[in-house]
């Protein structure tokens, strides 16, 4: 979308090798922090993701919803993971 910013965990080679991929959002976080926390959940798994958001997050905190995309393929697993996470005690996503 126009005007987004987006980040990739896989830097600029990883993006162009995704772009083919349909990316779907599991979730919406408001921090860097929380981003991080969800993207250190996902990885282990093999899970690829991209952060989308309006403004920049580290320059405008807490002023933009950060949005979590996943591929529409491992979308179950990641709401998995992230439904375990968010159980497990001093976790919470």
């Amino acid at each position: 979308m126009p005007g987004d910013v987006v980040m990739c965990t896989r830097g600029q080679e990883g993006a162009r090798a995704m772009a083919d991929e349909k990316f779907v959002e599991v979730r919406t976080v408001a921090t860097e922090l929380e981003r991080e926390l969800v993207r250190s959940a996902l990885e282990p798994y093999g899970i690829e993701v991209l952060f989308r958001s309006f403004l920049p997050s580290s320059v405008y905190p807490g002023l933009t919803s950060i949005k979590v995309l996943v591929p529409e393929k491992d979308l179950e697993l990641a709401r998995r993971v992230l439904s375990e996470t968010d159980r497990e005690p001093n976790t919470q996503i």
